[in-house]
């Protein structure tokens, strides 16, 4: 990131996977801020789809000190000094197909050959977005502030989710016949042995 900061973008793809770095393996990231607007344009697909703001699928990949950060509205106190708060930026995202989304990556998975020091770890990343689900159809969905499914051997480490999820349904949609949803604060949903969420 080196300082910089990446702002008020739209996110679409031509396959089932969306992110400012749609696919990534045995990559590095750190020091990424994401500000502002974000907005995803998705493609009906057959296939699950894989969306993340930073990364939409990532394997063996290690993402540190990495944030979207929703706090841009700056104002002054009674005392006279400069204080920030959150600014009203939601990320909506309407569900019409399968959907693995994730605040900085979608599916975060590790090779089951790697080694222990290669592993997919995200480390130190915060996510300020409120993010905003809404049900078209009867989709199977993982969502998380953080990650939306986390496996083989993967790790979180030292993360944070400050923003709100909310799901919505559309009348389409009912208790009896919807698909499976997993949301979490940091995961939607996690499988593997050796997968680790800490602190």
């Amino acid at each position: 990131g080196n300082g910089y900061e990446v702002s008020n973008f739209t996110l679409s793809s031509n396959t089932n996977v969306y992110g400012l770095i749609p696919y990534a393996s045995e990559a590095i990231f750190q020091n990424i801020r994401i500000t502002g607007a974000v907005s995803f344009s998705f493609t009906e697909n057959s296939l699950p789809i894989y969306a993340g703001v930073l990364v939409g699928q990532g394997e063996n990949v290690t993402i540190k000190n990495c944030e979207l950060y929703n706090v841009t509205v700056n104002m002054v106190d009674e005392g006279g000094e400069q204080v920030e708060e959150r600014s009203e930026q939601t990320i909506s995202i309407p569900v019409s197909s399968n959907l693995t989304f994730g605040g900085i990556i979608g599916l975060a998975t590790s090779y089951s050959s790697a080694l222990e020091s290669s592993l997919t770890t995200l480390q130190n990343c915060i996510n300020y977005y409120d993010l905003q689900i809404t049900l078209n159809t009867n989709s199977r969905i993982s969502v998380g502030g953080i990650v939306g499914a986390l496996n083989s051997g993967s790790r979180v480490i030292n993360c944070l989710n400050y923003g709100n999820i909310n799901i919505t349904k559309s009348s389409q949609v009912t208790e009896t016949s919807a698909s499976s949803q997993y949301v979490g604060g940091i995961a939607g949903e996690i499988s593997g042995n050796s997968t680790t969420i800490k602190n």
